[in-house]
C-alpha cells in the first residue's frame, strides 16, 4: 500500500497473527520490510554478507551485533543507519512477541540483476 497509515496497519495486523500463531510455540522473528540502495554499497569488496542483528519485541532492529565479513569503518555506519528504518515480525513464544537475534543472509544487487 501507497498509504503509510495503511502500511503501518497491515503490520501490526500481521504482527499480531505471528503472535497468535504462537500460542502454543515458539517462532522466529521475520523479515517484513528490508530495502537497502545498492549505490551506497558500491565499494563493498563482496556483495553478500550475513548479518546479526539483535530484534526487539516490537520488531526493530535494535542492534547490529556484526556482519560477516565484517564491513569497513566507512559502511559500517551506514548499515547501522539503514537498519533503523527495517521492520520485523518479531519473535513470539507462547503469545507474547519476544526479543531475538538474527542471522540475515543479505545479497546487494541492483534492480534487473
Amino acid at each position: 500500500p501507497k498509504n503509510a497509515t495503511t502500511r503501518q496497519a497491515w503490520y501490526r495486523l500481521e504482527i499480531i497473527r505471528q503472535v497468535r500463531h504462537s500460542s502454543n510455540t515458539t517462532v522466529g522473528a521475520q523479515p517484513y520490510s528490508i530495502s537497502l540502495n545498492p549505490r551506497r554499497y558500491q565499494t563493498l569488496t563482496t556483495r553478500e554478507f550475513t548479518a546479526k542483528l539483535k530484534i526487539d519485541a516490537k520488531g526493530k532492529v535494535a542492534e547490529v551485533i556484526s556482519t560477516t565479513p565484517e564491513l569497513d569503518y566507512i559502511l559500517k555506519p551506514q548499515f547501522q543507519t539503514n537498519t533503523e528504518e527495517w521492520l520485523f515480525l518479531p519473535a513470539a513464544s507462547n503469545g507474547h512477541a519476544i526479543a531475538s537475534i538474527v542471522d540475515l543472509p543479505i545479497k546487494i544487487q541492483e534492480k534487473g540483476e
